[in-house]
């Protein structure tokens, strides 16, 4: 995903949070290898000069419980750095990586402290210090949300931010772009299929059936399977049965038990009627 992520990362809760704050991203860190990037290794230090080509660079992480989450920020992400009811600063995301040395050296400062294990650059910091409400007053945010804990900002949410906060870069821009491409490319209207007059998707095409009990095929017009006997009127009939040739419909057993009267629980009829079974009917 190409789209723009917002970041919410708490920094002035405690003391120790407050001082990680102040030393390494209100105040950047020297890239030389006489200070804590001599824990780097050739190809983070490479990487790093190249992105920020002064000497110095500003950095924040995760512990290891986000490693998964934070994994899925890119270069150009942005992140609010939020604490004390305020929003403290505001920066993009820079080279990603993962050394326990240097994390320790920018933020280990006794044993109890968790490690860091995912380490990300920040670039074109501001530092605004600017009331939290400019923030949850936009729509989808709750004004009581005390804005504790680590958390991604849902993509509806991302725009009114940037505005709000009047973000601009050409990373932000690039991805703003990208994002709305990509929604539009998941939301294209896929052609109908076509079927002819008449005949629904999957099935086969009807028959029609002759006068004469011959099956016709819908597209030849030629007959395929006689259905049944064709009857010409000639065969003997069961004496007292009517002479047309109307084939009577046949009756199930359920319709047939019906046609005797109804019984009261005594077993006596409800009505004064013969009991005797009446002639079946000819076939």
């Amino acid at each position: 995903m190409t789209a723009l992520k917002i970041l919410i990362a708490p920094c002035y809760g405690n003391p120790k949070s407050r001082r990680r704050f102040d030393t390494t991203i209100a105040e950047p860190v020297s890239l030389d290898a006489s200070g804590p990037a001599a824990k780097l290794t050739a190809g983070q230090r490479e990487a790093l000069t190249a992105l920020h080509p002064d000497g110095e660079a500003r950095f924040w992480g995760a512990t290891a419980a986000h490693t998964r989450a934070m994994s899925t920020l890119s270069r150009g992400d942005i992140v609010l750095f939020t604490g004390d009811n305020k929003v403290k600063a505001i920066g993009e995301v820079g080279y990603q990586f993962q050394n326990p040395a240097f994390a320790d050296e920018l933020w280990r400062y006794d044993e109890k402290d968790e490690d860091y294990a995912f380490i990300y650059s920040v670039t074109g910091v501001r530092l605004i210090n600017r009331d939290k409400a400019a923030l949850l007053s936009l729509p989808g945010f709750n004004p009581k949300d005390p804005l504790t804990g680590q958390r991604f900002v849902r993509d509806p949410q991302v725009e009114p931010i940037v505005e709000a906060f009047e973000i601009r870069s050409e990373a932000v821009e690039r991805k703003l772009v990208e994002g709305l491409q990509e929604r539009l490319n998941g939301s294209r209207v896929v052609p109908g299929r076509r079927t002819e007059p008449g005949r629904s998707s999957g099935r086969p095409p009807p028959r029609r059936t002759s006068s004469s009990g011959w099956k016709l095929n819908s597209w030849s017009g030629t007959p395929t399977t006689a259905v049944g006997r064709v009857r010409s009127g000639s065969a003997p009939r069961p004496a007292g049965c009517p002479t047309s040739t109307a084939r009577p419909t046949a009756r199930s057993r359920s319709s047939r038990r019906r046609a005797w009267p109804r019984r009261r629980r005594s077993g006596r009829p409800w009505r004064s009627c013969s009991t005797t079974r009446p002639t079946p009917r000819c076939p």
